[in-house]
């Protein structure tokens, strides 16, 4: 995480400007732009606010990624993503094959992924679960506001399912972020999934949203 983090920094202080700077991250990335925030602090670049797209919690601990893992990550992405012409019957057939093998036929059900670009992401998922990060909370130096967009429905067994208990998930996604920072940590919900919030049906009001966190700050009249 420090090393990716490291190497944003880098490039991003090539910029010309460096005010007003604001770091979102999604999923596992929003690990990495808070290690960004902590290493920008340390060259006394300040961040406007980060904003992290559905991480219910800041640490990471490395696991083992089977192929079984690997297939069922990938179901989501196929049922939002695939051909309507592939049923249930499809999802079913990929569980008990090898990685090789459901990869291709992954390729085969969504138009836009050949399999070049789908190896690029299992070595990108199998890089990221070897990764560990503990940052230590209680941080009095970081005065960046936090901004949790949470994904209001949750993928569980393949399924779709509405969470009926929004309050409940919002404490918990708090829980996971609050002491990282000083400043305000705010849980906002939004629609879809972690895999579809980035669909047709939702990119434009995802965009809206992020647009205004963005926009709000500058319309705040300066005291």
């Amino acid at each position: 995480i420090e090393e990716m983090a490291s190497a944003y920094v880098d490039a991003l202080l090539k910029l010309e400007r460096t005010e007003n700077l604001y770091l979102m991250g999604y999923s596992f990335g929003a690990a990495v732009a808070y290690e960004m925030l902590l290493q920008l602090r340390k060259r006394d670049v300040q961040v406007s606010k980060l904003i992290v797209l559905d991480r219910p919690d800041l640490r990471l601990e490395p696991f083992e990624l089977k192929d079984s893992d690997m297939i069922s990550m990938s179901i989501p992405l196929l049922k939002e993503y695939a051909r309507s012409d592939f049923d249930e019957r499809f999802y079913e057939t990929i569980k008990g094959k090898s990685w090789d093998e459901a990869s291709a036929l992954i390729c085969s059900a969504v138009p836009f992924l050949d399999r070049e670009s789908l190896e690029g992401i299992a070595r990108v998922m199998r890089r990221n679960s070897c990764c560990s990060y503990h940052p230590v909370k209680g941080s009095r130096s970081i005065a960046t506001s936090i901004e949790v967009l949470m994904a209001k429905e949750i993928e569980e067994d393949d399924r779709l399912t509405l969470e009926s208990d929004l309050k409940t998930r919002m404490s918990q996604y708090r829980k996971g972020w609050e002491g990282f920072t000083n400043g305000a940590v705010n849980i906002i919900p939004i629609e879809g999934t972690h895999t579809s919030i980035f669909s047709s049906r939702h990119i434009e009001k995802l965009a809206e949203t992020i647009n205004g966190l963005i926009l709000v700050d500058h319309n705040t009249p300066q005291s």
